[in-house]
């Protein structure tokens, strides 16, 4: 978007919402637009997601308990369960990167004829991102790579 000659059209706007797959933090990087109005509102979803599982909160947001911070992927959305595994399968620590697990209704109950994808990507009602993360000690989630090509 910010190589694009209509980025003047966003320069009055003030509000940029972005959801975006594994390709987010390259998008976070390139979307830089030339006004102090905007406020960027980024989120995690991917194909099996019907809405996003994370948002970047506003400063202040539930009474001043989640503010916006600069790099990470924000806060688990309303409604949103998420676990960081290792690759045994165990529940990562604090501030340890593991491949992201959600569930929650948004949730795709699987692939349409595709056991091969469903057994690859559902375990017991969880959805395997593809996607390692690693969730700080006030819950926000920061992107560290991608475990599915």
């Amino acid at each position: 978007m910010s190589n694009s000659p209509k980025v003047s059209d966003f320069v009055s706007c003030t509000v940029v919402v972005l959801t975006s797959g594994h390709q987010a933090m390259e998008c976070r990087k390139q979307c830089v637009v030339p006004t102090p109005l905007l406020v960027l509102i980024l989120s995690l979803a991917s194909t099996p997601q019907t809405v996003s599982a994370t948002i970047q909160p506003l400063d202040g947001y539930l009474g001043g308990k989640l503010n916006f911070v600069p790099g990470s992927s924000g806060v688990l959305s309303p409604g949103m369960e998420a676990r960081i595994t290792r690759p045994d399968g165990t529940d990562a620590d604090v501030n340890e990167i593991g491949e992201l697990w959600l569930r929650g209704d948004n949730i795709s109950s699987g692939y349409l004829t595709n056991d091969k994808a469903n057994n690859e990507t559902f375990k017991d009602g969880w959805l395997r991102t593809g996607d390692y993360f690693r969730v700080d000690e006030k819950g926000y989630f920061w992107y560290g790579d991608r475990v599915k090509v």
